[in-house]
């Protein structure tokens, strides 16, 4: 026996000990859509991503997956190892329907930019109930109280904050200890910004956390069904045995990712290590300060290191510090090759992401697109020279940071500069 309760946003169905959340707003000529939203970068795409979707469709139910993916670009400040779209094939092949893009702008902040970029994303779609996330401690409750801490950020907090700061802890280290919290482990840090910004964006998305099984997230050792991407980009990198990956990576991931290997078509910051050295040789060190993820002496350790290093990696030797981790010191340098500077990203952190950007789908995607394209915020981009036609400056300028990153990335795989006007989306059957 069903019961209906109404509320003034919301529909509770309950169904003996099960209830069901039905967002008001995302009813639509009297059909209901309740999509789950997934945040990933696929780098690349493994067992334990699989894993994922398929624990995450089976708690919920959702009637469409949707998957926000960091494009060519990657949080830890690195190219992503094989290209979006090859991301994107692999995503449809394996549980998810509507692939959409989070923009170069966002994908390659720190962790708080990311998870304001990807929520948003959700947020405007309209039609999607859950989010989940990896999770180390699955304990979304604590989860949920230090966000709600962090949020509302009190006087305590922030001078816990400061002093531990003082005493040479890491910003995470710190930021751990002043919440409270018993995890500093990355997914659980990721998924709490994720609810930091369900509360500063009001959204009607419910969370829900994910046993995250397996190797950690920065483990690079092999170690067999559930190594980490990390791992996984090792062997690849250091040409060791790629065979062994089809124990840890799905048969068509497997397929697109070996492609890619013999193509020579796998992508590493290494590969722009002469670029990079040469940025820093020749820039001014008072236009470094005003590159994303600067601080102040950044500029002085760089160029130095810079001058007296022959090779990439001996440079990143040099820069390596408590103070500054190798994700930071990555994103930094990338930024300073296309000149992303603090100024040019504060709209962009206040406003969010302009647009829908839509990389590939299946037939369920599609029909979920249809629904998508009459209820969301922001407007879809499936044509960009067409689409962006119709879009105002701001739109513009994301999307030309999109052109500019992606001609960047495609240096290093000898292909052209103009793939973001060429390429449609991927749409499997």
């Amino acid at each position: 026996m069903k019961e209906i309760i109404y509320s003034m946003e919301k529909i509770y169905i309950l169904n003996g000990e099960n209830i069901l959340m039905i967002n008001l707003k995302y009813l639509k000529g009297g059909y209901i859509m309740n999509g789950l939203g997934i945040v990933a970068e696929y780098n690349p795409f493994h067992i334990g991503h699989m894993y994922h979707i398929n624990q995450s469709i089976n708690k919920l139910n959702p009637d469409f997956t949707v998957a926000i993916l960091s494009g060519n670009w990657v949080q830890r400040g690195e190219p992503a190892i094989i290209d979006k779209w090859k991301r994107t094939r692999a995503a449809l092949n394996h549980g998810i329907d509507l692939v959409i893009e989070l923009p170069y702008i966002w994908a390659t902040q720190s962790a708080a930019e990311f998870a304001f970029g990807s929520v948003s994303l959700l947020n405007a779609l309209n039609c999607v109930s859950y989010q989940t996330f990896g999770s180390e401690s699955n304990d979304i409750s604590s989860l949920y109280k230090a966000a709600y801490k962090a949020t509302y950020e009190t006087e305590e907090f922030k001078s816990t904050l400061q002093y531990h700061l003082d005493k040479g802890k890491t910003y995470s280290e710190a930021y751990t200890i002043a919440l409270d919290l018993e995890t500093s482990n990355p997914n659980d840090i990721l998924g709490l910004e994720y609810l930091k910004n369900h509360i500063k964006l009001n959204t009607n998305i419910e969370s829900s956390t994910i046993q995250r099984i397996g190797s950690s997230y920065t483990n690079t050792d092999f170690s067999g069904k559930f190594s980490s991407a990390s791992a996984i980009r090792k062997i690849i990198k250091e040409d060791n045995s790629i065979e062994t990956l089809s124990e840890t990576v799905p048969d068509k991931s497997y397929q697109l990712l070996l492609d890619a290997y013999k193509n020579n078509d796998t992508v590493f910051l290494e590969h722009l290590g002469d670029f990079i050295l040469y940025k820093l040789r020749v820039t001014d060190s008072k236009k470094l300060c005003k590159i994303v993820e600067w601080e102040p002496g950044m500029e002085n350790l760089f160029k130095s290191a810079a001058l007296e290093s022959n090779y990439f990696e001996n440079f990143i030797t040099k820069c390596k510090t408590k103070r500054y981790t190798r994700a930071r010191i990555n994103r930094f340098l990338i930024h300073s090759l296309v000149d992303l500077n603090k100024e040019s990203v504060k709209n962009f952190n206040y406003f969010g992401p302009p647009y829908i950007r839509i990389l590939g789908m299946n037939s369920n995607g599609r029909k979920a697109l249809k629904t998508i394209s009459k209820q969301s915020s922001s407007p879809i981009i499936t044509r960009p020279r067409n689409d962006l036609r119709k879009l105002d400056e701001y739109a513009r300028t994301c999307f030309e940071w999109e052109v500019k990153t992606t001609a960047l990335y495609n240096l290093i795989r000898d292909k052209t500069g103009k793939e973001e006007f060429s390429t449609p989306p991927i749409v499997l059957k």
